[in-house]
């Protein structure tokens, strides 16, 4: 049984080494984590922005954050949306920005009061349920401008909003754990200063009779002024104080409590087991190689098409070409067709030389080894099980940007044989619309669980190093 007097010893040895702990780990992570928050946030922002669904806050500039509050949640009318959305997204961004440049995340300017406005403002916008269904008005019209932007055509719009909308569930999600363990830090610690200052001076019994409660309480909301200046009275932790202190069943409660704030002992996490994150790796991996069959049948389509244009009636320049090359013995082996294509990333126009049939053989190629990682009794397959992990999500990050170059180059070969043959003869080529679609939901579905795996993988890494393998 721990004694009261044995229990406090312990417990205030336990506080202080959490707080040490809070000090040189979680306070740090718990910044670094906003900084990745507010990352993820600036593009969504920026993304908005430029779609014209809210306008630059006219205050952002002017605006200075001295202390942290929340912006208004107010229900608003339909009309005034966007003025309502601009200006609560512009004030939570300038909150954002102040937590990450100017907030002094120590444990000096930290207090209850301080970590319950920092709770509200993680929590003002629900990114766990950002719906056109949420309670919330700011999470729900941003909900719905968000939607928008995902049914639209623009992909690389739609990609930015989705990867960020789940790296601010992810980060948000940390962010409330560390939040929470750094507030039961503070409410034990409030509760220790009660214990060895106040409750003496109050003239109350350390363990009170049930029915004396309400009238303990009282004499220690008297008497906390005058021993803790500045400090506010808490009833619901007075009377934990007391239901812990309780001698029937107080014993249980005293050793929960000590055993939450034991610190976790220090062992080499390099044989530590976590969750096996490995099947989700070679889910992404058949994800993509689902996209096998499309692969080949584009080839084919766009070999059928190749024919097609290769079978045309020359020009009189084209015959003279043709013919001067036959003569020096230059006959063509291969076909080089330069495309144009949009470059995403800078909105601007680029060319592409494309040989031909290199680029099918490397499609057929590619194909015939997603075959195998389709097929579970193949090798391919049985090489990326026996692989690591490192070079399995290597394999698969770069399989993913070099199926976007393949979906590219389909269109921009479309567009290129529909340009060079007559008209007459687009009735002969084959579109490979049905293909590029199916490709690009299988780099889409690859990409998002690739994403998962790394958010997992970043995640577990943080507890590991903040000491909460228990939170995995």
């Amino acid at each position: 049984m721990v004694e009261l007097d044995e229990f406090t010893t312990q417990l205030e040895t336990l506080i202080t080494a959490r707080g040490e702990n809070l000090q040189t780990q979680v306070l740090p992570a718990l910044k670094e984590q906003f900084k990745s928050m507010r990352a993820s946030f600036e593009a969504l922002h920026t993304t908005l922005q430029k779609k014209g669904l809210i306008r630059e806050d006219p205050y952002h500039y002017e605006e200075r954050v001295a202390e942290l509050t929340v912006p208004s949640d107010a229900p608003y009318l339909d009309s005034e949306k966007d003025k309502a959305l601009s200006e609560r997204l512009g004030q939570y961004r300038a909150r954002m920005e102040f937590l990450t440049e100017y907030y002094d995340f120590s444990l000096d300017n930290l207090n209850l009061r301080a970590l319950k406005e920092i709770v509200k403002f993680v929590k003002y916008i629900n990114w766990r349920n950002l719906s056109e269904t949420a309670t919330q008005p700011t999470t729900r019209g941003l909900a719905e401008q968000l939607i928008g932007i995902k049914r639209g055509s623009n992909q690389l719009s739609i990609n930015i909003v989705k990867d960020a909308q789940e790296q601010l569930n992810r980060i948000s999600a940390t962010v409330q754990k560390l939040l929470k363990e750094i507030t039961t830090y503070y409410r034990e610690s409030y509760k220790l200063q009660i214990r060895l200052h106040v409750l003496e001076r109050a003239d109350v019994q350390e363990q009170p009779d049930r029915e004396q409660y309400d009238a303990a309480a009282r004499k220690v909301k008297s008497a906390l002024p005058k021993v803790l200046p500045g400090q506010p009275f808490a009833r619901d932790l007075v009377l934990e104080i007391f239901a812990e202190n309780d001698p029937v069943d107080g014993e249980g409660y005293r050793q929960s409590l000590l055993e939450s704030l034991s610190l976790p002992k220090q062992t080499d996490t390099t044989d530590k087991k976590g969750p096996d994150l490995k099947p989700l790796l070679l889910d992404a991996a058949r994800s993509l190689a689902a996209s096998s069959r499309s692969l080949e049948e584009g080839a084919q389509k766009l070999e059928d098409n190749s024919l097609v244009l290769e079978s045309r009636k020359l020009t009189f320049r084209e015959f003279l070409s043709r013919l001067w090359d036959h003569l020096r013995g230059k006959d063509e082996e291969s076909h080089v067709y330069v495309v144009d294509y949009l470059d995403a990333t800078t909105n601007t126009r680029r060319s592409d030389e494309i040989v031909f049939e290199d680029f099918i053989a490397s499609i057929r190629r590619r194909a015939r080894i997603y075959g195998g990682i389709l097929n579970k009794g193949a090798q391919p397959w049985r090489k990326l099980q026996e692989s690591s992990e490192d070079a399995i999500l290597k394999f698969v990050m770069k399989d993913t940007n070099e199926l976007n170059v393949v979906v590219r180059r389909f269109e921009s070969l479309d567009t290129y044989f529909r340009s060079e043959v007559s008209r007459e003869q687009w009735s002969q080529l084959r579109g490979t619309n049905v293909e590029i679609t199916t490709i690009r939901d299988h780099v889409l579905r690859t990409r998002k669980k690739t994403q998962q795996y790394v958010s997992k993988t970043e995640e577990i890494q943080q507890l590991r190093k903040l000491g909460m393998e228990d939170a995995y």
